[in-house]
């Protein structure tokens, strides 16, 4: 039986191990960003800025407008392009 101290230790314990967890993580985040081209970072702030306004009108108005649709358009277009996704992927694939 552990007594209230104990416990308090161990809580205690468990959260340094998830804050060190989670700096690591934010580090190894941080480093990922670095090494990404300009061009890269840029496709993909643009699809952050285009995702967090839509899914805020959703959430306000259950609704979106048309230029906020036109944003989400023009990342999905820049993000596929930057890092060559999509159709490209899949026939390089089956080559």
């Amino acid at each position: 039986m552990t007594t209230k101290k104990e416990r308090q230790a161990e809580e205690d314990q468990q959260m340094e191990e998830w804050r060190v967890e989670q700096a690591q993580i934010k580090q190894r985040r941080t480093m990922s960003k670095l090494q990404l081209q300009p061009e890269q970072l840029e496709a993909l702030e643009e699809t952050d800025k285009a995702l967090e306004s839509a899914v805020n009108e959703i959430a306000e108005c259950n609704d979106l407008w048309l230029s906020t649709i036109n944003k989400l358009v023009s990342a999905y277009w820049s993000l596929r392009n930057t890092f060559d996704l999509g159709e490209n992927l899949i026939q390089e694939d089956e080559d």
